[in-house]
């Protein structure tokens, strides 16, 4: 398994050339050949519903709005194994899981002991520093 490799969604060539000419979500960077589907999905998931929705529900409203396809025709899956960590529908409208204490402690010992965080900045971006 390429872990560095980003995942390519693969969307039928319908899909593929609507979601090229979907007009994208305000403030969101923009580059050529960009899928403004999944760009929809990411906002509506993770910026305005903070992070409370599972990526599944996200697409489905994105859909409702037309700027997606339903999720049950092209699914656009931001994880490899949703069954393990995609529980958008399990949060409590703060955009955090409801769960215990000792979830949360092996959850913080597993996160230290597997996973690398990296900090990225543009070296003019000083004000992100404060």
């Amino acid at each position: 398994r390429n872990w560095s490799a980003a995942g390519k969604f693969e969307l039928p060539q319908l899909w593929m050339e609507s979601c090229k000419r979907v007009p994208g979500p305000p403030f969101a960077a923009h580059w050529q050949g960009q899928n403004w589907c999944w760009e929809w999905v990411k906002h509506e998931g993770c910026y305005a519903e903070h992070a409370s929705l599972s990526w599944y529900e996200a697409q489905e409203r994105v859909a409702d709005q037309g700027l997606a396809p339903f999720p049950d025709v092209s699914p656009l899956q931001a994880l490899q194994r949703p069954e393990l960590c995609d529980r958008g529908a399990q949060h409590n409208g703060t955009g955090r899981a409801e769960i215990g204490a000792a979830e949360a402690e092996a959850a913080k010992v597993w996160m230290r002991d597997t996973v690398a965080v990296y900090v990225l900045n543009l070296a003019t971006d000083t004000e992100r520093l404060q």
